[in-house]
């Protein structure tokens, strides 16, 4: 599944499978693991062909991010 990860200021590079926000590298994690890394807050939107769930960093609590999946 394609997954897009992108910061509030749409601050998104792909690196080698790599998502890289803010000069720091995240892979590209499924849901599930994605879930650990990432604090979901109450926000889900469908958009054309992708489902975007709406994150804050876990640990910095200080970005938003829109981690986009295709359906």
């Amino acid at each position: 599944m394609k997954v897009q990860i992108i910061s509030e200021d749409d601050y998104l590079i792909e690196l080698d499978g790599k998502y890289e926000i803010n000069n720091h590298a995240i892979d590209n994690f499924s849901y599930d693991e994605l879930r650990v890394k990432f604090l979901r807050i109450n926000k889900f939107e469908i958009k054309d062909d992708w489902y975007l769930y709406f994150f804050k960093h876990m640990r910095t609590h200080d970005k938003n991010y829109w981690i986009a999946y295709e359906k």
